[in-house]
């Protein structure tokens, strides 16, 4: 693992642990908001959508940083930018919930600014670079 780290520039580096940091900050806020999504849905369907949708995230961002794959990113960038419109109404929501609305914060900030690091030229380069 310290050698595939050597290789990688620290922006790709930086951004797989503030993605992995926003996926942890994610299982957290999503567990503060279970009792109010089940009433939504059957706990059972709710788990298992955000179990699949954890996975997929976590299959995405390590394509990037560890497969260098340009379609991952793009996927990944596209998610984000659907998601922000629906994002923004709970987001008001979760803050009337205290600790959940600002740990949902923090995860929105961690979030945006490693997808600024795609874009730096290092990382560009890095995915370029594809054997």
């Amino acid at each position: 693992m310290e050698q595939i780290n050597n290789k990688r520039p620290s922006e790709v580096r930086n951004f797989e642990k503030m993605q992995l940091i926003t996926l942890g900050l994610g299982i957290i806020v999503a567990a503060l908001g279970y009792e109010k999504l089940i009433l939504l849905s059957d706990p059972i369907t709710i788990l298992l959508s955000q179990f699949i949708v954890l996975l997929f995230l976590l299959w995405t961002i390590l394509s990037i940083t560890r497969k260098k794959s340009k379609i991952a990113k793009w996927i990944l960038v596209g998610f984000n930018i659907i998601g922000i419109p629906f994002y923004i109404p709970q987001l008001s929501f979760m803050l009337n919930n205290g600790i959940q609305g600002w740990l949902s914060v923090i995860q929105l900030v961690i979030n945006l600014s490693s997808l600024y690091l795609l874009f730096q030229p290092k990382f560009i380069e890095y995915l370029k670079s594809k054997k």
